[in-house]
């Protein structure tokens, strides 16, 4: 210890005061400072014929009397620094060890049969801490076990912030699959300086996977296996980027096996032994070359079958159960009826008092049917507003009490999606009203924890609205695709979504895949047929829609395919249309899953699908801003005028 810091590991017994006047175990630097003394003083031959972790000294040789003279200079260089060795602790000419939780032998590397044990013979864990300590476990062999991250996914989902402890059966298969997976791991070769090396890589809809192999006079050997999920934005990534990606990620993750030295690229994608060679490359495309200039290595093909264990690393996730459906909407839900208790809601207009006024002037003062009034019909206080339609309308004055049940309702309810401020006051306006209803649905809006969870920040101010000059509707249909979702019961996975730009009508069809033909037998069967050949039919540049089948069909029917500028999805309505319909899906989701605000999830997983149906209800229900009337009235107004 430095003579100015003694004093200050100074502690206290019954008997005597006592200070450390070497390095004790427990100061946050010891550590630090051990390590940094002993790099120092095997600093000649770290790297030559030992490596040292903290107070664990490795000696390794090529053979038994190389040996002995590598322990000397040890021995010596330890003499001469004053340090001490304790003889029960120390393992003298091995051809396997223990270190850092690894057994080291002449074939490889393994794991070390206690760590395993240890795992094995973890409980069930109990809370968050007890997984934390399940993963610090498990993780250290990570790198033994294919799809590592994927079989863990369930675990470190209860991790996450916010998430209240639901340990579920998906969470004991992964429990029992990582223990199973580490009893059978394999023993991982060590590299070798003179063979080449081999990268396998293959890439699904749902991760990437990778094998780092090498050849040797027993045939291949496998060094390391890799694997990670696709986030966000890569799922959407076209086929030959997805492989393209594993690539990448594959060769940078080993880049120290693989700088400096040629290597093979296996995969079972053709496009990529001609891809990085593209004449017009996409911008995507030319930047992963980029990074990978620095490597030189040679892409070869290999069939799928062939190229069994990357393959299964990137699909390998547990199994999914086909998701079910529920009924997601009744009459009444669909009517707009707001669930009034009219016994309760006369007691409350009555116990009310800032509604005494309201009640003063309906008694009180004339009815005028020209402008805004009160009035009382059968004991109960109503708002009258002029309708030069139909006379007048009718909106049923509401108590404080019951105020927050009808925001709920109107913003919370499953049909009715979370929309904006404007939409759902819009939704209350229809049936009901009080003093201040649009203060009290602002603030209900910014407060929702649901749509300032799943709801885009969007910062930028709105420009001045320019309108689409369309005559008449179907003149002008937008399409899209949302997808993939987790497969229903018909394996569905795809949203084909089309909006009629003038009367914002808004139809949704599920689809197995997204593939050219069953995108055109939709457009035919439920667009053209049903509602009429658009003139234009306005779509983003993606393959299914720039395909030779969809525009030959187009040229058969009539409608000109108008594709939106790249890099600006703005210009197609049916982008703004998906917004809406992400948010609503995510929000209806939470809700029939049952997680509220404390996170808790009911124990019925299998509801998407269902949820589809109902959330299109709401949109077509729910006028869009300077549309009076929808599709089909205007569809009937138009037949009136002709």
């Amino acid at each position: 210890m430095d003579e100015s810091s003694i004093h200050k590991t100074a502690f206290v017994t019954k008997y005597n005061q006592y200070e450390f006047v070497r390095l004790p175990f427990g100061l946050k630097n010891a550590g630090a400072t051990f390590q940094r003394l002993m790099n120092k003083v095997l600093q000649d031959l770290i790297g030559k014929c030992c490596f040292v972790y903290i107070d664990d000294i490795v000696v390794y040789s090529r053979d038994v009397q190389q040996h002995f003279q590598d322990l000397k200079k040890v021995f010596a260089v330890l003499e001469l620094a004053g340090l001490t060795l304790n003889l029960k602790k120390c393992k003298l000419i091995r051809k396997s060890l223990t270190f850092l939780g690894y057994v080291i032998l002449e074939e490889g590397i393994k794991t070390e049969d206690s760590k395993v044990g240890a795992v094995r013979n973890f409980p069930t864990p109990k809370n968050v801490k007890e997984v934390e300590r399940f993963l610090g476990l498990a993780g250290w062999y990570h790198r033994f076990i294919p799809h590592f991250s994927e079989r863990a996914a369930p675990l470190h989902a209860l991790k996450k912030k916010g998430v209240s402890w639901n340990w579920s059966e998906e969470c004991q298969h992964s429990l029992e699959d990582l223990k199973d997976a580490l009893q059978k791991a394999p023993v991982l070769m060590p590299p070798g300086a003179s063979k080449p090396f081999k990268v396998q890589t293959d890439a699904s809809d749902i991760g990437l996977g990778a094998v780092l192999t090498q050849e040797s006079e027993k045939g291949e050997h496998v060094i390391a296996y890799a694997s990670r999920l696709l986030q966000g934005a890569e799922k959407s990534y076209a086929v030959s980027e997805k492989e393209c990606l594993a690539v990448v990620w594959a060769v940078e993750k080993w880049r120290q096996y693989l700088e400096g030295r040629p290597f093979v690229v296996l995969t079972d994608h053709a496009a990529l032994t001609w891809v990085f060679n593209h004449p017009r490359p996409t911008s995507r495309l030319t930047r992963w070359a980029i990074r990978l200039q620095g490597f030189d290595f040679t892409v070869m093909y290999r069939k799928g079958r062939c190229n069994v264990v990357p393959d299964s690393l990137s699909r390998a996730i547990p199994e999914e159960k086909p998701l079910g459906c529920i009924a997601v909407c009744k009459a009444k839900d669909v009517n707009g009826d707001l669930p009034i208790n009219w016994e309760e809601l006369g007691r409350g207009q009555k116990g009310d008092q800032s509604l005494q006024p309201l009640w003063d002037e309906a008694k009180l003062n004339p009815v005028d049917p020209q402008r805004i009034h009160y009035v009382v019909q059968n004991d109960f206080l109503f708002r009258c507003i002029p309708d030069g339609q139909k006379g007048h309308a009718l909106q049923v004055i509401i108590p404080k009490d019951l105020r927050p049940q009808f925001l709920h309702f109107a913003h919370d309810n499953p049909l009715s999606g979370h929309l904006g401020r404007m939409k759902t006051l819009r939704q209350l306006l229809n049936v009901v009203y009080w003093p201040e209803i649009q203060q009290d649905v602002w603030d209900y809006c910014r407060r929702c924890q649901v749509c300032q969870q799943y709801k885009p920040r969007i910062s930028k101010l709105s420009g001045t609205l320019q309108s689409t000059p369309v005559k008449e509707p179907g003149y002008m249909v937008g399409i899209d695709l949302m997808g993939p979702f987790p497969r229903s019961t018909k394996l569905n996975e795809y949203l084909l979504v089309t909006v009629d730009y003038c009367s914002k009508w808004v139809e949704v069809f599920p689809l197995r895949s997204a593939k050219t033909p069953l995108i055109t037998n939709i457009l035919i069967k439920e667009i053209f047929t049903r509602w009429g050949v658009p003139t234009y039919l306005v779509s983003d540049r993606g393959p299914q829609f720039t395909s030779q089948l969809l525009n030959a069909t187009c040229r058969q029917w009539g409608a000109i395919q108008k594709l939106t500028t790249a890099y600006h999805p703005q210009t197609n309505l049916t982008e703004r249309v998906n917004r809406t319909l992400k948010i609503m899906i995510a929000s209806y989701v939470r809700i029939i899953l049952g997680i509220g605000t404390s996170g808790s999830m009911s124990s019925e997983p299998d509801l998407f699908p269902g949820a589809v149906a109902g959330i299109v209800v709401v949109v077509l229900l729910v006028f869009a801003a300077g549309v009076i009337y929808h599709h089909h009235k205007i569809s009937q107004l138009q037949k009136q005028t002709c």
